[in-house]
């Protein structure tokens, strides 16, 4: 199924996160490291760093209201007007 917000790709928890060109403008300015969820990616460590790219990723998913899913119109998944700039 192609991703609902940016209907280019089709719609992985990776593409939402990394790729989606609908969020470009919500992950501008911040490091590509948070956006890193690969199996080799440091976000995975246990330690204070990797702790803290977590909770920006956190942060990430819930200021942008990335529920996932987002192919469902009602609350709680995203609709395009809800994305933050």
């Amino acid at each position: 199924m192609l991703c609902p917000r940016c209907e280019n790709k089709p719609e992985t928890f990776e593409h939402v996160i990394a790729d989606c060109q609908a969020l470009a403008s919500a992950r501008a300015g911040q490091s590509e490291e948070i956006f890193d969820i690969s199996l080799e990616s440091l976000i995975w460590a246990e330690h204070k760093k990797a702790w803290d790219l977590m909770k920006c990723l956190i942060s990430f998913i819930s200021l942008n209201k990335l529920n996932f899913p987002g192919n469902m119109d009602v609350f709680p998944f995203t609709r395009a007007s809800q994305i933050q700039s």
